[in-house]
């Protein structure tokens, strides 16, 4: 999993712009203005005026979707200026041409994004455990630019309570600080365009997903909820001989409240094909909730290994949130951490090979070095040379820290 150069695929998204801003904008202009422009200047003037926007609504989109486009503010700065260059320029077609530029440009631009594959994925941890912050994560909703913001919330412990609520009230067992944390961040979340990943449905993901659908019609937004379930396997492990006890499971009858099988990360990412803003899930092994969206994003291969290892180390490094940006890295006198009242959370840049950048938002606490995510890269696992993972095994002593 050692460092490469990221494929962007520019010759096909090219390609698509062109289609796109051609005759998406431009061919409907053209027919639009030609009787105006016929008598402005006769057919040639008309033909050679359609011939330079034709070849400059081509260029600028084709130029984009060639570029690692990611939507972001300098290439904007850059389209806007050619537009007005353009607007301003002698000439009675070129107005109307920098408008189909424009619209052609952001149009493909969105599509490429969406449907051709991204060039980077912008993926945020938004909380590290059950009772983690919630200001850092709606931070990274507001000022992150993300594509993706995950919330790894469970352990062996909580899912076992939650197991335990869910028996007490069927419409209970999912995690208790759900809603506090939806309220926080689905406004921006919504209004940026960046999806949520959640094992926060804990014993209970279909009634976490009703309590996410009734706050986002509480607060005016049409996102798409979806639950993935399959992790609880209680009812099928009665005949299963237990370690401690050399005796089948059956035999501890209604003590054995919880028994939920890591899942991978293919069902999330069939919810992330289907459209879903929002995804929850149960006890999704902690690298699954990152490596979903990098999967669909990319369009990843499930025997792609090389790919997936990587998307599982990037799912590692930032499944704890804080840790990797000098909380648990932190010893005060040994090894200093800056700020650390207001330690930012961590976010991945992540190129369609799998290698990525860790970093977080600027003006937060914390720190981000070769030293924070490589004692990160350690943390519970048993074998480095072999990480046990639903979708993978993968093999970190290849990897290398920048």
């Amino acid at each position: 999993m050692g460092a490469g150069i990221a494929n962007t695929n520019w010759l096909p998204a090219a390609g698509e712009a062109v289609r796109l801003g051609a005759v998406t904008y431009l061919v409907p202009f053209l027919l639009l203005l030609y009787p105006g422009m016929t008598m402005r200047g006769g057919f040639f003037a008309v033909l050679e005026a359609a011939a330079a926007g034709f070849a400059l609504v081509l260029a600028v989109p084709a130029l984009l979707a060639a570029a690692p486009l990611t939507g972001r503010r300098p290439l904007d700065i850059a389209l806007l200026l050619l537009v007005i260059a353009l607007a301003i320029w002698p000439h009675p077609v070129t107005p109307f041409v920098a408008l189909a530029i424009f619209l052609g440009a952001r149009a493909c631009g969105r599509h490429q994004r969406k449907s051709i594959g991204m060039s980077i994925v912008r993926i945020g941890a938004g909380a590290g455990f059950q009772g983690d912050r919630i200001e850092p994560a709606a931070d990274l909703a507001e000022r992150g630019e993300l594509d993706f913001l995950v919330f790894e919330c469970l352990a062996e412990r909580t899912i076992a309570l939650a197991q335990q609520a869910r028996l007490n009230d069927p419409e209970a067992g999912f995690d208790p600080l759900l809603e506090r944390r939806m309220r926080a961040v689905l406004p921006a979340c919504s209004r940026n365009g960046t999806r949520i990943v959640t094992n926060m449905g804990a014993a209970n993901p279909k009634a976490a997903a009703a309590c996410v659908r009734r706050i986002a019609r509480e607060l005016g937004l049409p996102l798409k909820i979806a639950a993935v379930t399959g992790d609880d396997v209680l009812d099928r492990i009665g005949s299963h001989v237990l370690v401690e006890t050399g005796r089948p499971a059956s035999e501890l009858g209604h003590r054995l409240v919880s028994a939920n099988a890591y899942i991978g990360c293919e069902g999330i990412v069939a919810a992330l094909e289907a459209g879903a803003d929002v995804v929850i899930c149960g006890r999704a092994s902690d690298p699954a909730l990152f490596l979903a969206p990098l999967v669909h994003s990319f369009g990843w291969a499930m025997d792609d290994w090389e790919r997936l290892g990587r998307g599982t180390l990037v799912g590692h490094l930032l499944e704890c949130t804080a840790q990797v940006t000098g909380g648990y890295f932190a010893d005060p006198g040994c090894k200093f951490v800056p700020d650390l009242a207001n330690i930012g959370f961590p976010l991945a840049e992540v190129s369609p090979d799998g290698n990525a950048v860790i970093t977080k938002l600027p003006g937060t606490g914390g720190l981000v070095s070769r030293a924070t995510c490589t004692e990160q890269l350690l943390y519970e696992i048993h074998d480095p040379a072999r990480y046990l993972q639903p979708d993978v095994v993968a093999d970190f002593f290849a990897c290398h820290p920048g």
